[in-house]
Parts: C-alpha cells; structure tokens; sequence
C-alpha cells in the first residue's frame, strides 16, 4: 500500500519529466502505468536504476498493428527484460501514472512528444481520489488478464512491426527524397536511339503475351492459397511428392514462371531456401495478407524502397540476391523487372546516365528498377517484355564496349557460354551495324 502522505491536486504543464522522475524516487511499492501509447522514450523513464527499489512495475497499453504508435514491439521486449509487466487493452485512450504516493491524470502518452515536446496538461490528484483512481487501473488490469504481452507473442509478430515500420518511414518522405537522379553521359552509343531502333524492330511477342495470361492465373491461384497461410508444400516437394507440379520451385526451374524468365538456381538452391526455418518470416514480410495486413502499396516510393532494403537482411541459404528478386517479381511483376541479377542492371543504368550510386543491395534493387522504369515507360508493353528489351540493349552495350577496345566479334561471341548470351550479341551486332 501507498504511503498515507497527504498530496494536493495540482495542474502541471510540459515538461512533465523532472515531476514524474521525482515521484519515482519516493515509490517504494507498485508504478501503475495505463496509457495507450509507448516508445523508446519508457525506457529512459522507467530506467532500471529508477525503479530498482519499487515492488513490481505494472503496465497497460495498447497492442494494436494498425499504428506503429501502438505496436512499438522493440519497446516493450526492452520494458519485458528489465521485469515489467505489460498486458494490452486496445480500446483504452487514458493516461494514467499511479506512482507510489503520487496519481497523475494527464493527456500525455509515455513518450518523447508526451512527456516533453507537446502542448500537454497534466493534474496531480488529490489524495481523496487515489483509491478510485487505484481501482480503476486494477479493474482495467484484471479486464486485461488473459492479454498479457510476453517474448514470444512480440516474436510472433515481428513481421508485421517490420511493416509497420516501413509505412511510417514513409510517411516522412516525400518522393523526392526517392526518386533516382540521372546525368547526360556520352559513352559513343546513344542508348535513347538504341532503344528506338528496338522498338521499331516490331517484334511479335504474342506467344509472350499467352505465357504472361496463363502464369498470371497460376499466380493468383498462389496467392489466394498463401492468405490462408504459410504451407512449405506450395513452395518445395521432393521428387515422386503427389504436389511437387503444384510448387512454386517447379513452376520456377520447369513450369510458366520458367518460361517466362529464369534464375539460373539448382534445385538444392531452392531446397535450401524454402525449406528453411526463416523462410516462412520472408514470406510474411513479402506477402502481408499471409498474416492478415493489407496488401503492399508500392505506388508511394518510399515504401517501395523501404520493401526492398528489407528482403536482402533475412540470412537464409542461397536466398542471397537472385531468390528476393525473383520472389519480388513474381508476387509484384507490375513494380519489379524480371531481372535477377542487380550487375547487369547496374550497366545498362549507369550507361544511361544514373547518376546515383547506391551501395546496399536494397538500395540498388529500388534505384535501377525505378530509373529504367522511367526510361522504358515510353515501351507499351508488360514488364516481361520490358526487361527482354533491357537484355538487349544490356549485351548491345556490352558487345560496343568490347569491340570500341579492339576485340574481335568472333571472339566476343564465344567467351559467352550460354546460348540465349550468344543470341543476344548476334542480335546485338546487328542493333550496331544498321545505326
């Protein structure tokens, strides 16, 4: 039980730091925090020294993924380690701080703007109404009982803070802080012309169209099954396996997908990945309506660029730079290029006239594909077709470079050991050769 020390309402305005820190040098038995909103700032608050003499350290928040306000996941594990206990009730807007012989009724949250840097009020209460303010949170926290927030309930829903987290970070910028930067550069090819020539070149790509129709059902097909939840067979089976035709491994190395584009991946590559532990976080994250998030909105850059930092972090087996990309593609083919490899991107990009120079694969990913985006909008063609255009004018590049240094083409040709490599610097020299 509290002290019986008499104490006097009192308004108090912004800072309320230095008030609430003093009231927790006198409490010496339970801090009773109920209040909507927490962030990083509680910790500095309720440090271990501050609260090292107090019984036990009760807190109600909220637990609510829909605001990153409310779902500040790495707050509470830190509250959680120092012997806190938290419990959420998503409907509560109060703000109360029980502290020892001090009652604070404020319109401040347990946070930076709340405590400091906010237009807040804040009462003392009297003493005549600790009691009813005392019964009001322990109603509060007995209503909350079987909500309790531990370790494994944050883990269980890591993913969708790391969303959250994204959205709100883009909130803070504007498109220009993402939009890639371009220059005129002159490499003796004029890659705007290149372009032109290629585009006119009138090439059927019908049976091109026909693949893109059918795997597009396939897809959806996909994805209505992974919003019913993570299920390992839709991505790998093994050999005789009655569901290995249905898997996305299959579809990838044999099926559509294949057709389409390939990843140059082995079946061990695929295996590793998505039989994986992490894997299923992955999927989480790409996929939101696997755990009941709305969907990616990646006409705001900034989340799109956010989206891609964060597929490259999960450290899994050869799911290192092909595997995110080509899972990207495959989930969101109308925002990424069909392009697995970010080298040959860079190329083509720098070549040009990208001007900045990413470093993180993320960062990468997101400025080539949005720059050759805006260079191939004038391309009235779906995105596999854009990036068979991209391949073309890709090897062009190339074979200009290599022939500009004095090689021969014959020589040229044969350092490349693949096939469709091979056709693509036939169809290159003959790009250079009508210019």
């Amino acid at each position: 039980m509290a002290n019986s020390i008499n104490t006097q309402e009192q308004i108090i305005r912004n800072p309320i730091t230095k008030h609430i820190k003093a009231a927790l040098t006198t409490a010496n038995d339970y801090i009773q925090i109920a209040v909507p909103f927490v962030s990083d700032f509680a910790n500095t608050i309720l440090s271990a020294s501050s609260t090292s003499h107090v019984k036990k350290v009760e807190l109600l928040i909220r637990f609510d993924e829909r605001s990153i306000s409310s779902f500040d996941l790495p707050t509470m594990e830190l509250l959680i380690k120092k012997g806190y206990e938290l419990r959420y009730l998503n409907k509560i807007h109060l703000k109360l701080y029980i502290i020892g012989n001090d009652i604070f009724i404020s319109s401040s949250n347990l946070t930076q703007g709340g405590f400091e840097d906010n237009h807040e009020l804040t009462v003392r209460i009297d003493t005549k109404n600790h009691d009813q303010c005392r019964q009001i949170f322990n109603d509060l926290w007995k209503q909350s009982s079987s909500n309790k927030i531990t370790d494994k309930l944050i883990k269980q829903n890591w993913t969708k803070y790391e969303i959250l987290k994204i959205k709100d970070n883009a909130q803070r910028k504007s498109d220009e802080d993402t939009r890639p930067k371009s220059k005129p550069l002159k490499n003796g090819l004029d890659l705007d012309e290149l372009l032109n020539k290629i585009i006119n070149e009138k090439t059927d790509y019908s049976h091109r169209h026909e693949a893109v129709k059918y795997a597009v059902k396939l897809r959806e097909t996909k994805k209505t099954q992974l919003a019913n939840g993570f299920d390992v067979n839709l991505f790998y089976a093994p050999q005789k396996h009655k569901s290995r035709n249905e898997t996305l491994f299959y579809d990838f190395v044999y099926g559509y997908e294949k057709q389409l584009s390939g990843t140059g991946l082995r079946e061990l590559q695929f295996r590793q990945a998505f039989l994986h532990p992490k894997f299923i976080e992955v999927m989480e994250f790409m996929y939101p309506p696997m755990i009941k998030m709305p969907a990616w909105n990646f006409n705001e850059p900034a989340i799109l660029k956010g989206f891609c930092q964060k597929i490259f972090e999960f450290k899994i087996p050869s799911y290192s730079e092909t595997l995110p990309i080509r899972l990207a593609s495959y989930l969101y083919p109308e925002f990424f290029m069909p392009i697995f490899k970010l080298d040959p991107l860079q190329k083509l990009c720098e070549a040009w006239g990208l001007q900045d120079k990413p470093e993180s694969k993320g960062d990468r990913l997101f400025a080539y594909t949005q720059f050759l985006f805006d260079k191939l909008k004038i391309v009235a063609e779906q995105n596999y077709i854009k990036s068979d255009i991209a391949y073309r004018m890709i090897y062009t590049f190339e074979l200009h470079n290599r022939l500009q240094r004095g090689e021969l083409f014959d020589d040229i040709r044969k350092s490349y050991s693949k096939v469709w490599q091979r056709n693509l610097i036939n169809h290159g020299m003959i790009l250079l050769n009508t210019r």
